[in-house]
């Protein structure tokens, strides 16, 4: 049955917070926030939802295609391309047509299982009645099934792999000793959260190491990442960073909070540097943002799009760049998404750099060594495309 409402609720450790509710009719999605919400004195959106208690919509237009009506707040949780496909193969599967889906239909089925504190509810997955420890054959024979057969795929699978962004097969996992299980998303599930990500059949095989090779990159430059590792020798895994133990962050990306369509061209660095500066009211943030730019303009990451940069906030409602993450070589558009200064392909003049990062608050001492270390990085490390590099390191 199709769904017409829907309870928002942030969860950022045991006590549930209501802070929207969700509506939509003759397709126009409604949202009001709650007045606990405006009580708790957290602006969980702050560019785009108005601060009160009336009911807020968009019209029709005024929205990116890809975010289905709704504010970018809930656009984040929508799935992407791996996600979707699951979720019309899953509606398949059960004689349900995708006509007259809707994106409340849609968040019924992330409920409780997406990235970051959101929460939506009623739930359309129900859970088993237990989560069993599970192999990676085993994970990677229900990844396969998804991509090559219309075979049944568990409850667990779907709400471990439905929420978990991006277009290449992902899914969500807990990490307890040596045991994995898929997640759940509930607060309290045993061990460590993590994302293990897998090639998709336009992908050498060993993509993943080359994923894990640039995190170690990023690391190298000063970036601030998460925790990462290879598993079952090619597979990179990382660990969540909306999830500590029995606490969660709020996580909202940059195509989200501006309302901008993350293959929208126009949206630029300066863009995202100014919002830094804005929105996290921090120097060293800023700096951080600068510092990911020049990393990926010297290594070719030409995938830097607006959904490939976002923002945590915590329990108490500070803003900060979340970890770094989606970092690879990779030149597939042949420009970057998202211009800076004018330049769509390697790194501007270092004078107009000097001078942007200067308005924004950072002494030029640290944007130049900021600089300087990066491209000295690129001359020790070298730089060889996709194939160049896979053939090295796997003869």
């Amino acid at each position: 049955m199709p769904v017409d409402r829907l309870k928002v609720v942030a969860r950022f450790d045991d006590e549930p917070l209501h802070i929207a509710d969700l509506g939509i009719r003759n397709g126009q999605v409604f949202f009001q926030y709650t007045a606990d919400a405006l009580a708790c004195e957290r602006s969980f959106s702050p560019v785009h939802l108005q601060p009160n208690t009336q009911v807020q919509s968009f019209k029709p237009g005024a929205l990116p295609p890809s975010f289905m009506g709704l504010p970018g707040l809930l656009a984040d949780a929508l799935p992407d391309s791996w996600g979707r496909a699951l979720f019309r193969r899953e509606l398949a599967r059960n004689n349900t047509s995708t006509r007259g889906m809707t994106a409340l239909d849609i968040l019924s089925f992330i409920g409780e299982s997406g990235l970051g504190a959101l929460s939506f509810y009623p739930l359309a997955l129900r859970e088993g009645s237990q989560n069993a420890p599970i192999t990676m054959d085993a994970i990677l024979t229900e990844v396969n099934h998804a991509q090559t057969t219309t075979s049944t795929l568990g409850s667990e699978f779907l709400a471990a792999a439905l929420p978990s962004g991006g277009a290449r097969p992902k899914v969500l996992l807990q990490k307890s000793g040596d045991k994995l299980y898929f997640s759940r998303g509930a607060l309290g599930e045993p061990g460590e959260s993590w994302l293990l990500k897998f090639p998709d059949k336009n992908d050498h095989p060993e993509a993943g190491l080359q994923e894990y090779h640039y995190h170690q990159l990023a690391k190298k430059a000063g970036i601030r990442v998460p925790e990462a590792a290879v598993w079952g020798e090619r597979y990179f895994a990382v660990k969540r960073f909306d999830r500590c133990g029995d606490t969660r962050q709020h996580v909202h990306s940059l195509s989200g909070i501006l309302h901008r369509e993350f293959t929208d061209f126009s949206l630029s660095y300066d863009d995202f540097f100014t919002l830094t500066r804005q929105l996290t009211q921090s120097v060293d943030e800023t700096l951080e943002a600068f510092r990911r730019a020049i990393f990926n303009r010297v290594f070719e990451n030409m995938d830097d799009h607006a959904k490939n940069h976002a923002f945590t906030m915590d329990h108490t409602g500070k803003w900060r760049l979340s970890p770094a993450y989606d970092l690879t070589h990779s030149t597939i558009l042949g420009i970057h998404p998202m211009a800076w200064l004018g330049t769509s392909i390697g790194l501007p003049a270092t004078p107009a750099i000097v001078e942007q990062a200067s308005a924004l608050g950072i002494r030029k001492k640290a944007i130049n060594e900021c600089l300087e270390h990066v491209q000295d990085l690129r001359a020790d490390t070298g730089l060889l495309s996709q194939k160049e590099w896979l053939d090295k390191l796997v003869p």
